[in-house]
């Protein structure tokens, strides 16, 4: 296709299902092509879809499951790995009892926290075996509704026990009649920044975060700094169950089960819509991998039960980084966390399973790819904070505070000003397109939404700290963007649905076009 405009960018694509695209490569040759165009003012999409093609095979012969002493063996060059192993694995009918418990503390909170099951769909467990899924969140009552993070800011127990991503696999063997409530997915439990530092709703304070340690600040031995990416929160673990392995995969609060791609077309449900992504991108992940390295990885999160936390890019929907140079959507992965057990003291040590340095250099060696890291001193901590503060094109970073035994006693996200500020704007403009497009623009006030935008800039001037002049080009960015945008909605060339998810596009184009700059120099007061 011959496009004659600089910021129009085409891609190919096939599908195999109705609700999929996925990247056109050589294995899926035979299948109608899609032109995907993602350009800076919506998204047009010309899709044919191809009914004959079959999605991809995933060869779970080529993937035996390790014994955790042949896992053992495998992992010669892996100490820690191999440490770590040893001294966690266990069965998961060992640990069904204080799952058990864990998933009734959960269902008792009805004021505080929100459960939803769902059966397994058919032909997914082994014969003779059924089972469902329970997944829960914090929640506050449907009436006057409390946000989540206040909620984690008051309970100390919901900030232990409900993290960011649990689901309970309850699974019934009738061939050797034994009952197993299993914690399939248990993530990284709640952690927050500073004041400006959270996407929602902001700390009480500066020293919120602290809150969320599970000891003294001063025990940091070094802190290791990990790329924010700017994707959707994604969970993977595997369990093998009599004799198949079994991926569980989802988003923050809604997870699945399934072996192929053909299993996640069975969660027919809306609010699956995210986690049935990140389940395909996690199939792609295991495919990707050498089945030695999918037999290691898989195997070790049986023994271990650990939860694998991740975050999915995705390309066709981007919310303020500019994911153009991706070609299909790509899983990056983060760290490990242990399942929620009250009898396991290194959950009362560590929010993480392993040292987040010692993951992803494992997750590395298997093929995996991963954020990038970099370990500092403990005391060059507020140092880094203002690097990354003053950081361009990038959202920040995580800072993961190690002790001297390798446990991971707190985090901390640190957001760059460029990224606060865009997304503000991003808000602000998506909003004002779509109430313009809903009136079709009568009694709509631009010059009101403008000062909205100001307002909220002023606000975040309160939070990070920048001088007045820093302020004035940045509102003065954000109302042109606001000004250029409303005329392309009135005539109909933007598309109010598709402004946050290509606002990258978008911006980049007002940028170009105007002959302005986001690169603008951090002044602090």
């Amino acid at each position: 296709m011959d496009c004659n405009i600089n910021f129009y960018q085409c891609y190919q694509y096939s599908c195999w299902t109705l609700n999929r695209t996925t990247k056109f490569s050589s294995e899926r040759d035979h299948c109608v092509t899609n032109v995907i165009a993602v350009i800076a003012n919506g998204f047009v999409s010309q899709t044919i879809p191809c009914w004959s093609c079959p999605p991809p095979v995933m060869n779970w012969d080529s993937i035996p499951f390790l014994s955790v002493a042949e896992l053992t063996a495998q992992l010669s060059t892996q100490p820690e790995i191999r440490q770590f192993l040893a001294q966690y694995h266990s069965d998961p009918l060992d640990r069904s009892v204080t799952v058990q418990e864990w998933y009734k503390f959960a269902k008792s909170q009805p004021q505080r926290v929100r459960l939803v099951e769902a059966d397994i769909p058919s032909g997914i467990l082994p014969d003779r075996v059924q089972g469902d899924l329970r997944d829960f969140k914090v929640s506050g009552p449907r009436k006057g509704r409390v946000p989540d993070d206040a909620m984690y800011n008051r309970h100390e127990d919901l900030r232990e026990k409900v993290a960011r991503g649990n689901t309970v696999m309850y699974w019934h063997d009738h061939q050797q009649s034994t009952v197993t409530y299993d914690c399939l997915i248990f993530a990284l439990r709640k952690f927050t920044g500073g004041m400006g530092d959270e996407d929602e709703n902001q700390p009480d304070d500066q020293k919120t975060w602290l809150k969320y340690f599970l000891r003294p600040v001063e025990q940091t031995a070094r802190i290791v700094c990990t790329e924010k990416a700017n994707g959707e929160a994604a969970h993977f673990s595997a369990r093998f169950i009599k004799d198949r392995f079994i991926v569980a995969a989802g988003s923050k609060n809604v997870h699945l089960v399934c072996r192929t791609y053909a299993d996640i077309a069975k969660y027919s449900d809306s609010r699956y819509m995210v986690a049935k992504t990140v389940a395909e991108s996690t199939l792609d992940l295991i495919r990707s991998l050498s089945p030695e390295h999918a037999s290691i990885l898989l195997s070790f999160m049986h023994h271990t039960q650990v939860t694998g936390v991740f975050e999915v890019l995705q390309p066709h929907y981007q919310h303020v980084v500019d994911l153009s140079h991706l070609k299909s959507s790509q899983m990056n992965f983060i760290c490990f966390t242990l399942p929620y057990g009250i009898e396991s003291k290194k959950n009362q040590e560590s929010l993480c399973a392993l040292s987040p340095d010692k993951s992803l250099d494992f997750a590395r060696s298997l093929g995996m790819i991963t954020i990038d890291y970099e370990t500092i001193d403990a005391d060059q901590g507020e140092t880094r904070m203002d690097l990354v503060r003053q950081g361009y094109g990038r959202e920040g970073e995580v800072f993961y505070y190690v002790d001297a035994k390798g446990h991971v006693i707190g985090l901390l996200k640190k957001k760059t000003a460029w990224y606060i500020l865009c997304r503000a704007i991003r808000e602000k403009a998506s909003h004002a397109v779509l109430d313009y497009i809903k009136g079709r623009g009568a009694n709509f006030d631009e010059s009101d939404r403008i000062k909205k935008l100001k307002s909220r800039i002023q606000q975040i001037q309160t939070w990070l700290g920048f001088d007045d002049e820093y302020r004035g080009i940045w509102q003065e960015l954000g109302s042109q963007f606001i000004t250029w945008l409303l005329a392309r909605a009135a005539k109909n060339e933007v598309q109010p649905d598709k402004v946050r998810g290509f606002f990258p596009g978008l911006w980049n184009r007002f940028l170009l076009e105007t002959n302005n700059s986001d690169r603008v120099e951090w002044r602090a007061v």
